[in-house]
């Protein structure tokens, strides 16, 4: 199955050049028709033309997005966009900015892991 995702210009190249291998979203009904070996078409939310696609490879579920980004801060987060987030937390925090915090209580966090096809 194919499925559509947006993502801002920075986390769009980062992917798109192999430096990052993990998507983080809310695990709402849209997220849970992800399976593995799905292709996901990410789109570059300033230019919807631009374009890759990725294969799923691992779909990590999480509580909620603070025992996500604890789990997976040293590896993917520490030291990483100049050094933005100081703690799992941080990165926990800010995804209030993209999602409502009821529905960051009622469906969690999912980490994509994908292989650029």
């Amino acid at each position: 199955m194919k499925h559509n995702m947006k993502l801002h210009p920075e986390y769009f190249n980062e992917i798109k050049s192999g430096e990052r291998d993990l998507e983080y979203r809310l695990n709402d009904e849209k997220r849970r028709k992800l399976e593995l070996g799905d292709v996901i078409i990410f789109k570059n939310s300033k230019n919807l033309e631009d374009t890759f696609e990725v294969r799923v490879v691992g779909l990590l579920k999480y509580e909620n997005f603070f025992d996500m980004f604890d789990d997976l801060y040293e590896r993917h987060f520490k030291g990483k966009y100049n050094n933005m987030y100081k703690s799992s937390e941080e990165v926990a925090e800010s995804m209030k900015e993209i999602y409502k915090e009821e529905d960051i209580l009622k469906y969690g966090g999912l980490a994509i892991k994908f292989k650029l096809i």
